[in-house]
């Protein structure tokens, strides 16, 4: 049975937070046709959907319902009803049987539990209404069924629903409601709620609630003239709004202010442009991919597309950002912790920027020359790393700290900071700098379980983004001497950023390294519950005998053999690319089982072995020393 409504099949383990509801929003603003059983996997996989078919993300895009959804919470706001209000799936589905109704799925919410159940009953009708007044009408028939136990907040029909970690409690699609049967059964005045004020303004494209008053100076003058408490009387907020971190404190400036509010503009979708004389509407408030607010003119006059942030500097003809952000915390009554631990490390970290980009002086170059050669195109990347973690910084020591900062990060987030589209590459970067000890990553079980689940909430249904904890080792001077160590072992074994893997480091260090910098992916679990270490493939071994065998041929015909001709003569029989990958990961074990070294061809030796080549290529030959 195929029918029409709203859905977004992002995948999420545990109820939304705001900035992943923006994005669901995003995604939903189009109806799709769906069968009714494939709808049922979506919400189980923890997808989302409207019942309604919506076109855009409010009340007044109803085009059509035959799905009603009512949740049973078993609570009045955030309190438990009494004992004997409450129902059971079980006892839900004998009231819907009573009352004339089939439920044709059930399934437990994001917060249900067994000392309050919480879930949400799905049915389904043989054909869809497309009369809003008859919808409205269904609506309260199927929820009022339920009495104090559902959730009276569900009825409209842009209500937003989320799927679910758990598996489903009932699923039935061999009865479906007859439209026709459910009509004697309803009364025959419509409880139709009307709209709110809230809804009414955002009909008129009004984007906040407060009832605009007329003032004598805009908001846009009294940011020129940079009058904060006039401001704030007028924006801000009576209690403080404290941030643990400045990510924190960024991501609500981005997304959460009001754009619209602070300009008083009705109509965010269409208005006059504030930078340049605009006669006919050219500029628009909107979310960007990101969930974040902003300010963009189409004029070709104007061209502008802001932020917040930007917006002030703009008004106020600002030289300094760190002026803008003051102003934005003064007129909002934001505020960022700040402790001495939080100072601390913001010193160390500031320390490490400077040693970093100094070219002079205390500079990474003369502190770690090796090193700072070793891990040169790496340098963007750690440098965005060490502007993440900045912004990450914890008002209090994390366990187990070291007293060094532990924050959290995705690659593809340090990606898209660097400006990197490939995030195998960055990845591969941040595990050079790891290797180096200029960067560490923090087992899951040294990471309290509270911030674990903050952070994976933070992420849940993204790509590319484990939530790994990471961190920044103070450079003091026995962690530059471990730096420059490791530049130099990196150096002698010859590692490159191609073939950095688990295999070659657990091939060339051994499983503790692989361990340290794969702590995530180490080992794995068997069908009998036991965990065990992560070791190499059979194909993998396979392919490191065959290079094993040309590189002994070729030594025992010419003397010597390149790692060049190793792979012209493996990549014909296996794949150029996949022989230049394996040769990377084996190459020092290849060394060391068959008594080899690598050396520098100079004249004499290039003679001695009759070699025909410009420069000093490096060569592969028997160890005799």
């Amino acid at each position: 049975m195929k029918m029409v409504c709203n859905m977004d099949r992002t995948k999420y383990r545990a109820k939304p937070n705001p900035e992943q509801v923006r994005k669901i929003q995003c995604n939903l603003e189009k109806p799709q046709e769906i069968e009714a059983l494939e709808l049922f996997n979506v919400i189980c996989s923890g997808g989302s959907f409207r019942a309604a078919a919506i076109r855009g993300n409010s009340d007044s895009g109803f085009i059509s319902q035959q799905i009603f959804a009512v949740d049973i919470d078993n609570a009045k706001g955030k309190e438990p009803i009494p004992e004997s209000s409450r129902l059971t799936p079980e006892q839900a589905v004998e009231k819907a049987r009573a009352a004339g109704l089939t439920a044709n799925f059930i399934y437990p919410t994001f917060s249900d539990s067994p000392a309050l159940r919480k879930f949400r009953i799905l049915f389904l009708l043989d054909m869809p209404i497309t009369n809003l007044e008859l919808r409205h009408q269904v609506a309260d028939y199927v929820t009022n069924i339920f009495g104090a136990a559902a959730d009276s907040k569900c009825r409209n029909p842009a209500r937003l629903f989320f799927g679910t970690d758990k598996p489903s409690i009932l699923t039935n699609t061999e009865k479906i409601n007859s439209i026709e049967k459910i009509m004697p059964l309803l009364p025959k005045t419509p409880k139709i709620k009307a709209p709110s004020k809230k809804m009414e303004q955002r009909k008129r494209g009004t984007l906040y609630d407060k009832p605009k008053k007329a003032h004598s100076i805009s908001n846009i003058d009294l940011i020129r003239m940079g009058n904060i408490e006039e401001l704030k009387n007028r924006l801000g907020s009576r209690k403080t709004r404290i941030f643990d971190n400045s990510e924190d404190f960024l991501k609500y400036v981005y997304s959460e202010l009001d754009i619209a509010e602070l300009l008083e503009i009705d109509t965010p979708k269409s208005f006059c442009c504030i930078f340049h004389a605009d006669e006919h509407p050219s500029a628009s408030i909107f979310r960007d991919k990101y969930g974040n607010q902003r300010y963009k003119c189409n004029s070709t006059n104007c061209d502008v597309n802001m932020n917040v942030k930007q917006i002030i500097e703009a008004l106020q003809d600002a030289r300094s950002e760190y002026r803008a952000f003051e102003f934005i915390k003064a007129i909002y009554n934001l505020k960022v912790k700040e402790t001495a631990w939080s100072k601390e490390q913001t010193a160390n970290i500031d320390s490490i920027i400077s040693c970093m980009t100094s070219a002079a002086g205390n500079s990474f170059s003369e502190i770690c020359p090796t090193a700072a050669k070793t891990t040169r195109n790496a340098t963007l990347i750690y440098l965005q790393t060490l502007n993440i973690a900045r912004n990450n910084i914890f008002p209090e020591p994390i366990e187990n700290s070291e007293q060094n900062i532990i924050f959290t990060m995705s690659i593809r987030q340090l990606a898209k900071a660097a400006g990197k589209s490939s995030i195998d590459k960055v990845s591969k970067y941040v595990k050079m700098l790891i290797y180096h000890g200029m960067l560490e990553i923090v087992p899951d079980s040294e990471i309290p379980q509270r911030l674990l689940n903050r952070a994976n909430a933070k992420r849940t249904g993204e790509k590319h983004c484990h939530t790994n904890f990471y961190r920044i080792p103070s450079w003091v001077y026995r962690r530059t001497q471990f730096i420059e160590a490791q530049g130099k072992r990196w150096k002698n074994q010859n590692y490159r950023l191609n073939g950095i893997s688990y295999e070659l480091f657990f091939r060339n260090e051994g499983a503790a390294m692989a361990k340290k910098l794969y702590p995530q992916t180490a080992t794995f679990t068997t069908k009998a519950g036991k965990e065990m270490q992560r070791t190499t493939t059979r194909k993998s071994n396979e392919m490191t005998l065959l290079l094993s065998g040309i590189v002994l041929e070729q030594i025992q015909k010419l003397g010597y053999t390149t790692e060049a001709n190793v792979i012209n003569e493996a990549g014909s029989r296996t794949g150029y690319k996949m022989a230049d990958i394996q040769l990377k990961r084996s190459i020092n074990e290849i060394l060391d089982s068959y008594g080899l070294k690598k050396i520098r061809a100079n004249k004499a030796i290039k003679e001695q072995y009759k070699i025909i080549s410009n420069g000093y290529p490096l060569i592969i030959v028997e160890n005799v020393d």
